[in-house]
């Protein structure tokens, strides 16, 4: 009974305005570069820094910075240099190969390209923690391994890292960017207040930072992260914590800002869609899913976004595929399979339901929505003890969900069990008051245990106003049987 929708944790970069001046900025690096001193590690540092501006030349910048480890194994920033080309390649799964320019190093040329995503994350986390011991001072190196531990959901040690940033305040552009990726790391946390505030931390900034970039724009040492890029993702990371705090109108008006400062952000439609599904307005978010993947046909969490969307205009098979291609461009999006297990709930495939959902909880063990919809189609196929012990599971992490406390009020009653029964539908009518399968559940078993003295009252009230006539006819049922 519960579907939801997440984006992925990493803030994702974008081909903005931003990337266009930074990609002039490296043609004329390469126009005017001294020639290299073979002997100079801190020249090879230099180059691999301006490689990592341009995806296309990512592998020039690891082959840079691992000749400068070669000649200074000391060199702190040549490590931070890789760990955040490696960071950087991370981003782009899909991205097009690099090619190696020959004889611009002596290291032997090799596509970081192919290595797994994995391996690309342990190899940035070793490089930055070996820049960190040989220079404790060194924020870029803390701010590399934090984004790494900010992707792979490490949420607490990114925001240590970040915090070691902002103590060390190297510079605004850091700075700012310490701000909007801890804002992550808090609402990946649900610390959703620190995450709104860092987000308005970072947003107060913008003057002193668009001041900086404007004297010194090679200060921007990110892919994709110039000053409209860090302001939209901002707006984002707000609007994620206003979404889940459950202002829905403010958490749309922060992903319409960024949209507005960064109109190419795949990320903030796809957000603006989630949330639009939230509200109901499901044409306006199969627009926003649409747009996102125009923009990235690789972004799982837009797909989610539209089969929600199409789910919600009752397009189901539309909706299953959608789900389907989310999947298929990221295996390991939990939130993804549990929704294509509410879905096929919806379509009485039921064993697919539940394959699904525990492929959910085998990526992420509290998962809420994926015990909730597992209980779900345990009850619709008459394992009433699975469905309790899901339906428990998802209770524990969630006292609210009022679908899985009827859910498991149904599942008692149906193994005889009424005073648990009673309790779960009472738990329920105290957070909904008119839910009418509460009111039906309380009803059977307070007729139950008292003989068919009391329970008339709740049943004949669902008979009286219940649209569903499944309902009204299992109340019906109640009631006669009653009276046998």
């Amino acid at each position: 009974m519960v579907i939801a929708f997440v984006m992925a944790g990493c803030v994702l970069t974008q081909g903005t305005k931003d990337e266009t001046e930074r990609d002039v900025l490296f043609n004329t690096f390469e126009e005017e570069a001294p020639e290299l001193d073979p002997n100079n590690p801190r020249t090879y540092v230099d180059r691999s820094d301006f490689y990592r501006l341009n995806p296309k030349t990512y592998n020039q910048a690891v082959a840079n910075a691992t000749k400068a480890i070669e000649l200074d194994p000391s060199l702190a920033e040549a490590y931070v240099s890789r760990a955040s080309v490696l960071v950087e390649i991370s981003h782009f799964a899909h991205a097009p190969q690099g090619s190696l320019s020959e004889g611009e190093v002596s290291t032997e040329s090799i596509s970081a390209w192919a290595l797994p995503t994995k391996v690309l994350v342990e190899k940035a986390i070793a490089d930055a923690t070996k820049a960190i011991e040989l220079n404790p001072d060194l924020a870029n190196a803390y701010f590399a391994r934090a984004h790494v531990y900010l992707d792979t959901k490490k949420s607490e040690l990114a925001i240590t890292d970040y915090d070691r940033v902002l103590e060390l305040s190297p510079n605004i552009y850091l700075v700012v960017m310490a701000f909007v990726h801890r804002s992550r790391g808090h609402w990946q946390l649900g610390l959703l207040n620190q995450a709104i505030q860092d987000a308005i931390m970072a947003l107060e900034l913008e003057p002193d930072l668009a001041a900086a970039l404007k004297i010194e724009p090679s200060m921007a040492t990110w892919h994709g992260m110039g000053l409209d890029a860090i302001v939209a993702t901002a707006y984002i990371n707000r609007g994620l914590a206003y979404d889940e705090q459950g202002s829905v109108d403010v958490a749309a008006a922060d992903y319409t800002a960024a949209i507005q400062r960064d109109p190419e952000f795949a990320e903030a439609y796809g957000n603006r869609a989630k949330t639009y599904v939230s509200m109901g307005l499901y044409q306006q978010a199969l627009a926003d899913a649409n747009r996102a993947i125009e923009i990235n046909r690789h972004l799982a969490p837009a797909f989610n976004a539209r089969a929600l969307a199409y789910l919600g205009l009752g397009r189901t098979e539309d909706a299953l595929t959608d789900v389907t291609r989310a999947i298929d461009q990221d295996p390991v999006f939990a939130m993804a399979y549990s929704n294509r297990a509410y879905m096929n709930t919806g379509l009485r495939r039921y064993d697919h339901a539940v394959v699904d959902a525990t492929k959910a909880l085998e990526l992420d063990p509290n998962l809420v929505p994926a015990y909730a919809n597992r209980a779900e189609a345990h009850l619709l196929t008459g394992d009433y003890d699975r469905a309790i012990s899901d339906s428990t599971s998802a209770l524990e992490r969630d006292p609210t969900l009022v679908g899985t406390l009827i859910g498991r009020a149904f599942a008692y009653v149906a193994k005889g069990e009424y005073s648990l029964g009673l309790d779960d539908a009472d738990r329920a009518l105290t957070l909904r008051p008119r839910q009418l399968e509460a009111l039906y559940v309380r009803g059977k078993a307070l007729l139950m245990l008292t003989n068919g003295e009391q329970g008339r009252e709740d049943l004949n009230r669902v008979i009286e106003t219940s649209q569903k006539s499944n309902l009204v006819d299992l109340a019906r049922r109640a009631l006669f049987q009653a009276e046998q």
